[in-house]
């Protein structure tokens, strides 16, 4: 306990300097570092007083024994089922290893919700649904409560690394980044525009108050792909931001209705207005795709950029995640710069100059492949993405979101009877509002198992991420968002996805020393007590 307090202390200190210089000036730095100290250390015993556990343990599912909407109740652990459809395990020789061990979070959607540039009159079922989301104010919250979970299952392994795949902001806006990446970086996020609204007197207690985040385990570094909502206004408008929608964004005037930051009311009828709205500077869009990279630089977390670079052809990059494992990461930028829309597209010299030559020399340097984009296969034009993929038989894997449904499809390619799996995870703005924790197994008999295990964010009642689960919820029960975004149990959920390792690759594993601990058997399974 004394070493986690020495640890919360320097660690607040750290987060302490850079968010003084960024909000209060560096004369209020120690009072702010022990306002920082005392919060948190005096908190950490009421965040989880029951515990943190995943949904092996434990699962929330809506409490249809009650008239009234939103209401959910706890209910068994869901076990990892095994899907076999791309290949057979032999029987397991016993000395199985884990090679990765990482966090995937998709479709955060934080969001300016009183910006002009929103189109919340618009908000209607097909095409123009999600303009506007009873919780969609509450981002920043959830996002946090997520990560204090996610943390608690990091502490004894910390995770390998962790992914966003997309959709991390919802308008294209400046403010919305910062408040995205100083939540995850742990920095005080103030997620309020124009006016300073405070619908409920006090700290804490409404969507538009300040917020000191946890942020993500230092230890873990954190990786960031391009979704269509970084990208475009609205995630679907026909080009990149113009000096004229950057003008609405910072203007005074809403045409096509956003949200009243002065109420806590969650009906469109009654939250949404038009005409005046407080300005705000800070809601400038990003007119230049480079701008939005930018800001992955200017970070307290690793790596710096978060994977971005400015070498690559749009904004695909390549890694190794986990120093000197076989294991590559090709992170493919699949938002539409030319014709705008929410669809995905591959453009020719994206695949000619950096797909296919990332894919060819990971193979020939035997090296397990995660291919990941915001985008899934089906939603990439014109190029046929699978048939690309399972022309190289080190890809076992292709991450995405967009979607914001828990969907795992089997990519068999009947040439070389392998294959690979696709991983839709659901998104953190949309019931159910979860994350997954992924483990890469080494079987040791020619074949490798990616667990996946779901992750509610663990909010006490009455809080306000505890809120937004249960408006997502309701806008699902009164028909106004899409049902079955949870995917099915046993197929989409807690799973475990056999795969082929190409004996190439075995012989480089054979030769590392790997953690015998499967955490997807044991930490996953346990609660996670306070420290």
């Amino acid at each position: 306990m004394l070493a986690m307090t020495i640890y919360s202390l320097s660690l607040a200190t750290k987060k302490g300097e850079v968010a003084m210089k960024r909000y209060l000036g560096l004369s209020k730095i120690i009072v702010f570092i022990l306002i920082i100290f005392l919060s948190k250390a005096c908190a950490k015993e009421a965040e989880f007083p029951g515990g943190t556990y995943t949904t092996l343990y434990k699962t929330l599912k809506p409490d249809e024994t009650q008239s009234e909407f939103g209401l959910l109740i706890e209910a068994p652990g869901e076990r990892h089922t095994p899907r076999t459809e791309l290949v057979t395990p032999d029987k397991a020789s016993g000395n199985r290893v884990s090679l990765a061990y990482f966090l995937h979070m998709t479709d955060v959607h934080i969001v300016d919700d009183e910006s002009p540039n929103r189109l919340c009159s618009f908000d209607g079922p097909g095409p123009t649904q999600g303009a506007f989301r009873p919780q969609d104010n509450l981002a920043v919250q959830v996002l946090n409560q997520m990560i204090m979970t996610a943390n608690r299952f990091s502490w004894e392994r910390p995770y390998d690394f962790a992914i966003f795949t997309g959709d991390s902001i919802d308008n294209t806006q400046y403010n919305e980044l910062r408040w995205f990446i100083d939540t995850v970086d742990g920095l005080r996020v103030d997620p309020d525009s124009g006016r300073d609204d405070d619908p409920l007197l006090g700290p804490g207690n409404d969507h538009n108050d300040p917020i000191l985040t946890e942020g993500l385990d230092r230890m873990v570094p954190w990786y960031q792909v391009y979704g269509n909502h970084d990208l475009l206004i609205q995630g679907s408008m026909d080009s990149i931001p113009s000096s004229e929608d950057n003008a609405i964004a910072t203007g005074d005037w809403s045409e096509n209705g956003t949200r009243n930051g002065a109420t806590m009311e969650v009906t469109k009828e009654e939250a949404v207005i038009t005409g005046y709205v407080p300005p705000d500077p800070d809601r400038r869009v990003f007119m230049n795709p480079e701008d939005y990279v930018e800001e992955f630089f200017n970070t307290v977390s690793e790596p710096a950029g978060h994977g971005f670079s400015f070498d690559y052809i749009k904004n695909n990059y390549a890694v190794d995640p986990i120093p000197g494992l076989p294991l590559r990461m090709i992170a493919l930028d699949t938002a539409n710069r030319e014709i705008g829309g929410a669809g995905g597209v591959l453009e020719q010299s994206q695949i000619d100059d950096f797909l296919i030559p990332e894919l060819e020399q990971a193979q020939n340097n035997n090296k397990l492949i995660i291919v990941t984009s915001h985008h899934p296969a089906e939603s990439i034009s014109p190029t046929d993405l699978t048939v690309i993929l399972n022309g190289y038989t080190n890809v076992f894997l292709h991450l995405v979101g967009h979607t914001h449904n828990n969907l795992i499809t089997p990519m068999p390619d009947p040439v070389s009877e392998r294959g690979y799996w696709e991983i839709q995870t659901t998104a953190l703005t949309d019931y159910p509002q979860q994350s997954r924790i992924i483990e890469i197994v080494d079987n040791k008999d020619g074949t490798g198992s990616i667990y996946c295990t779901m992750l509610d964010h663990n909010s006490p009642k009455g809080s306000l991420p505890y809120l937004s689960r249960s408006l997502s919820l309701e806008d699902v029960q009164l028909g106004d968002a899409s049902t079955g975004r949870e995917g099915e149990e046993g197929k989409d959920r807690n799973v475990e996805l056999i795969f082929r390792i190409p004996d190439e690759v075995e012989k480089r594993l054979a030769n590392l020393t790997l953690p015998t601990r499967i955490e997807s058997l044991t930490t996953l399974t346990e609660v996670q007590g306070m420290r």
